[in-house]
């Protein structure tokens, strides 16, 4: 109709969708799960406060956005439209996560408790080579030389060109299962030395091969490591204890964050050699602009990445953006063959890492941002259903997930976390390929299960009202 809302309108939908979501979660109706969604969904939209104070007919420059400026963020029913755009797929996220309704149950039999229901899990040499071959896969996607010797984009990792760019996906889900393996490890010693050595090998793929080549895909994993942990595996806590590891959680992804700029901020000027003077400089230049303006630290890759809804509402309102009609998601499904695969076979897939919506983008700085292709393919409509249909779905399943404590479940979940900014920021067949790793592994940890000798006796114990035990063998 030619009407758009204000920018103080679109932003107080984003604050009052922010209330409900976390009043769902303090009702434990929605769990950390609807909590990240909607942190890495609005995050990027956090600098249209600038706007509220924003002279159009009079001011030429934008403080907050550090990337290069467009003309579309000077006209204001542009601005408009991508706040509006925000605020409705706000609104669908909220509705999505209310209307999943239930209660979040544990089931405490099969969370670690005083009963403990006993799994089969997988023989250590076994397992060990599942972690081994998570670590050099990492180490075969991470870049050749770290930051100190090679700029981040002078450096390419073994298995560039190969058609491989999931290496690092593939690894870090297999990390995963393996960490699920050993919490869900019945013998004790057992599990103690499974998840050092788990722990130990997700650090040294974070530290040495991810932060210290200047890569940050790993940080979602280090959210997802910490959230199996300590809140999808734990057993039931009191409503403070509860509040403890949120707020411990809280501070991780805090960190997480301050790690993500600084490292954003030093890969490409550690060459020099003098690598502690220039990174305690980057710590001391946040701090003290900290100082003076908060929002000196909200830029991040979320910076750019609202770029692409600034970039479709530009084209609409220029009659540039044509409506695809889901177009852009048969693609993705035509694109579903893993590089190498398609290369082998001599098969062009509609996207891959050089073609594919991101590139259609005017203005951007590689990937898209959730809303963009709902809004390319069906308008405002699509912005509004699909991203309910998303934190519908995402928030029902985690009420199966504490219901069912299970591998595949656990490890879904964990690849979810991993793959959440990938998939909101940067495009659905990120997500598309998690789904098809987490599928694949999950039939390959099945099959490693079979390559236990013998059978395996499971043991329930049972007790019962009047304080006795009762044990129930079963063979597997």
């Amino acid at each position: 109709m030619g009407w758009y809302f204000p920018v103080w309108l679109s932003i107080a939908i984003f604050l009052a969708m922010s209330f409900v979501i976390a009043k769902q979660f303090r009702e434990k109706r929605a769990g950390v799960l609807a909590l990240l969604l909607w942190l890495i969904y609005a995050l990027p939209f956090i600098h249209l406060v600038e706007y509220l104070w924003f002279d159009f007919s009079q001011d030429t420059s934008l403080k907050l956005f550090i990337l290069e400026i467009n003309p579309y963020m000077f006209e204001q029913r542009i601005v408009e439209l991508t706040g509006m755009i925000g605020a409705v797929g706000g609104i669908g996220v909220g509705l999505g996560i209310v209307l999943s309704g239930k209660l979040l149950v544990r089931d405490i039999g099969s969370i670690l408790n005083n009963n403990r229901l006993q799994r089969r899990t997988l023989p250590f040499i076994i397992w060990l080579t599942w972690v081994t071959v998570g670590v050099i896969l990492s180490w075969l996607a991470a870049p050749k030389e770290a930051i100190d010797t090679a700029a981040y984009t002078a450096s390419e990792s073994a298995v560039q060109g190969f058609g491989f760019d999931s290496a690092f996906l593939i690894s870090y889900v297999i990390l995963i299962y393996s960490l699920c393996d050993a919490l869900l490890e019945n013998n004790v010693k057992m599990k103690a030395l499974k998840k050092i050595t788990v722990y130990c090998a997700i650090s040294f793929v974070v530290v040495f091969l991810q932060l210290m080549r200047g890569d940050r895909e790993c940080l979602p994993l280090i959210v997802a490591v910490a959230l199996i942990s300590v809140y999808w595996m734990a057993p039931n806590r009191s409503s403070h204890e509860n509040h403890l590891i949120f707020t411990k959680l809280l501070i991780l992804c805090g960190a997480i964050m301050l790690v993500a700029l600084v490292v954003g901020s030093v890969r490409h000027s550690l060459t020099d050699g003098n690598t502690i003077e220039v990174v305690a400089h980057h710590f001391s230049m946040l701090f003290v602009s900290g100082l003076s303006s908060v929002a000196s630290l909200m830029h991040g890759t979320w910076s750019g990445i609202l770029l692409t809804p600034f970039s479709v509402a530009g084209d609409y309102i220029h009659e540039l953006c044509p409506l695809r009609l889901g177009k852009d998601y048969w693609d993705f499904f035509l694109s579903i063959p893993p590089g190498f695969a398609a290369k082998a076979l001599g098969y062009a897939r509609p996207i891959d890492s050089l073609h594919g919506p991101a590139w259609e983008m005017r203005y951007g700085g590689g990937g898209t941002h959730a809303t963009v292709l709902p809004f390319i393919n069906f308008r405002m409509i699509g912005v509004f259903l699909i991203q309910a249909l998303v934190a519908y779905l995402l928030t029902a399943y985690e009420k199966v997930i504490l219901k069912k404590v299970n591998m595949l479940n656990l490890a879904a979940i964990g690849t979810i976390v991993t793959v959440l900014p990938l998939w909101l920021w940067y495009g659905e067949k990120n997500i598309i390929n998690g789904f098809i790793i987490w599928a694949a592994l999950g039939c390959l940890y099945r099959v490693s299960l079979s390559l236990l000798v013998g059978s395996t006796i499971n043991r329930v114990e049972v007790h019962n009202t009047h304080g006795c035990s009762t044990s129930i063998k079963g063979i597997t």
